[in-house]
C-alpha cells in the first residue's frame, strides 16, 4: 500500500467519524457516561447519583485521538477529573482523618473548596468546605464511599475512591482545566475560556471502537 493510498483512507475514516454518529459509552453500574458524535458536534451524557447532566460542544478527530472542545460554563465528564493523592501521615487514635486540598496552580491551600462525601451508590452523605488552610475532616469515614473535591477558579474535579485513606491524612492536589477554543479578546490579551479534553483512541479489529480518558474505557455501542 502506498504512502498516498494511507492518506487517503486515513482522511475517510477522519471524515467518516466526523459525520455519522457515534455513541461512546462507559458504564459501570454506578456511572453511566456517554459521548454522542455527529458533524463535529457533540452531545455529552452522564447520569448517577451523584449527578445527572448534559454539556455540549465540538469535536475532532485525529488517527489517535479525539479533542473534545466543551462550551464555556459546562460541566465536565466526571473522567476528566484527576487523582494527585498524596499520604502524609497515619490517622492517631481518637482523631479523624484529615484532607488538605491543595491548587496545582500556586501549590497554596484551597480555602473554601468543596468537599462531598457519597455513600456505594454515590448518594449524598455531607457536604464540607475547606478552611482557611485548605482543610477539612471526615468524621465519619467508614460510611464514606467516594469523595469529590472541586473549586470555583478553573480546576479539574478530583474524585476517588475513599477506603484507602481512612486510616491516612492526605493531600488532594487538584490540576488546572486545559482550554482552547476561540480566543476572547480583552484589553491586554487574548483569553481562553472552552474547556479541551482529549481522549485516545485504541484501535480494535483496525476500527475505532473504544477511546480511553484518564483510563476510563468509552465503548462504541452505535
Amino acid at each position: 500500500m502506498t504512502k498516498i493510498t494511507k492518506a487517503i483512507l486515513l482522511c475517510t475514516a477522519l471524515l467518516i467519524i466526523g459525520c455519522s454518529k457515534k455513541i461512546y459509552e462507559f458504564d459501570d453500574g454506578k456511572r453511566k457516561s456517554q459521548f454522542i458524535l455527529k458533524n463535529l458536534k457533540f452531545t455529552y451524557v452522564e447520569e448517577s447519583n451523584a449527578e445527572s447532566f448534559r454539556s455540549a460542544g465540538t469535536f475532532y478527530a485525529t488517527d489517535t485521538s479525539i479533542v473534545f472542545n466543551f462550551r464555556k460554563s459546562l460541566k465536565l465528564p466526571f473522567s476528566y477529573a484527576t487523582k494527585n493523592i498524596k499520604v502524609v501521615s497515619s490517622v492517631n487514635q481518637d482523631e479523624f482523618p484529615e484532607i488538605t486540598v491543595i491548587s496545582n496552580f500556586d501549590d497554596f491551600p484551597e480555602f473554601d473548596a468543596q468537599v462531598i462525601l457519597r455513600d456505594a451508590e454515590l448518594k449524598t452523605l455531607e457536604r464540607l468546605e475547606t478552611d482557611f488552610d485548605g482543610k477539612v475532616k471526615i468524621k465519619k469515614p467508614s460510611k464514606v464511599y467516594e469523595i469529590e473535591i472541586s473549586n470555583n477558579i478553573g480546576s479539574r474535579k478530583s474524585i476517588f475512591k475513599f477506603k484507602p485513606y481512612t486510616n491516612s491524612n492526605i493531600q488532594v492536589h487538584l490540576s488546572t482545566i486545559d482550554y482552547g477554543g476561540k480566543p476572547i479578546e480583552t484589553p491586554c490579551l487574548s483569553v481562553l475560556i472552552e474547556p479541551i479534553i482529549i481522549a485516545d483512541i485504541l484501535k480494535e479489529n483496525e476500527t475505532d471502537g473504544v477511546f480511553v480518558l484518564n483510563s476510563y474505557k468509552y465503548k462504541l455501542i452505535e
